[in-house]
């Protein structure tokens, strides 16, 4: 079993209810937490692995004072993974586009190294 952090996107927030109904069908959710003004200080923590990408900043500002919703699961990887493809899907038409980045609904762990950083980054949320 993997943990994994899952992230649901500012401008997804107002599908928080059916995007961990779909993911608890995967996992088994072991807290949430939400975040009413994300610090760009942790974002810029959570993206720091793009800091040498041209559109970082962009990245990071995109989230600036924003409401995002915490997560944390604990599953199956490919089967939690699959659930996050079909999430992203199912919102992407809902999603307003960013001139220098793709936007979807959630973000989620990529692997247990990943989860381990990212972790680090939002712990204090998730107590």
């Amino acid at each position: 079993m993997s943990k994994l952090l899952v992230i649901i996107k500012p401008w997804s927030v107002q599908h928080e209810q059916e995007i961990l109904a779909e993911l608890d069908q995967q996992g088994k959710r072991l807290q949430t937490a939400t975040i009413d003004q994300v610090k760009l200080e942790d974002m810029a923590k959570h993206y720091e692995i793009y800091k040498e990408r041209s559109n970082y900043q962009d990245m990071i500002h995109d989230f600036e004072s924003l409401k995002v919703i915490l997560a944390l699961y604990e599953g199956n990887f490919a089967e939690l993974n699959e659930a996050k493809k079909k999430i992203r899907e199912k919102f992407a038409a809902d999603i307003p586009p960013h001139k220098t980045h793709l936007r979807n609904a959630l973000h989620m762990s990529g692997d247990d190294e990943e989860f381990k950083r990212e972790y680090a980054v939002w712990k204090e949320y998730l107590p």
